[in-house]
């Protein structure tokens, strides 16, 4: 559970990153974050695919999975192909598909879990919580993209060490790179992006007579 609220928490941070006033932060990449936050913080809706990819060098891992992403305030679907995730911001289910077994708990059910999958505290916590530098444009599959590496301001309790994100010219993210300190390397790649589309508030309640076995930990 906690790895794959990792790897999401770091999607979410691919999308709410936002900029705050500091010496420490460069003016250029904040003038680009805010683009990219005022886009987002505009959209009703947002449905994405996206893919991603693990790699551990050092442990031989090179992974690679495609999924959907659908958001509504704090309301969430997230499907990987061995994970689904639903929360209506009240319950959270996490559904694994490997052992048809699906988990129920609290949205809010523990710091960590806000933290890493809550999109209303991600976006407050990132407003405050990192460092950043505009480090140039570069072309990746044929768009112009503008990179800017970010740091946590308090690296010791953070699982990463740095996030590496590409915009691309319609202040759309486009792929985020995450290193964690354990070695691993999370790349995330935006395929398609479509904002203010109609979403149904039911959606975001998952059908637990999909999963063989149903554990209730609220």
């Amino acid at each position: 559970m906690k790895n794959i609220m990792l790897l999401i928490g770091c999607l979410w941070m691919s999308f709410y990153i936002n900029a705050q006033n500091s010496e420490s932060k460069d003016p250029k990449a904040k003038t680009v974050l805010d683009q990219v936050a005022k886009k987002f913080r505009s959209s009703s809706t947002l449905y994405c695919n996206f893919t991603y990819q693990l790699e551990n060098k050092d442990q031989g891992i090179n992974e690679t999975q495609k999924g959907t992403f659908k958001l509504k305030g704090t309301k969430y679907i997230i499907l990987l192909e061995d994970y689904e995730i639903v929360s209506n911001s009240k319950t959270r289910w996490l559904y694994m598909k490997n052992v048809d077994e699906v988990q129920i708990e609290d949205a809010t059910i523990s710091a960590e879990a806000e933290e890493l999958m809550n999109p209303s505290k991600i976006f407050a916590l990132h407003e405050k919580g990192f460092k950043y530098k505009y480090i140039g444009k570069k072309n990746i599959d044929g768009k112009s993209c503008e990179m800017i590496k970010l740091f946590p301001e308090k690296a010791s309790e953070k699982p990463y060490h740095s996030i590496v994100v590409y915009i691309d010219s319609n202040h759309m993210l486009y792929k985020a790179k995450i290193s964690t300190k354990d070695g691993n390397k999370y790349n995330y790649t935006i395929n398609k992006a479509t904002r203010n589309i109609a979403i149904d508030d039911s959606s975001f309640t998952f059908d637990e007579s999909k999963a063989s076995e149903v554990i209730d930990l609220r």
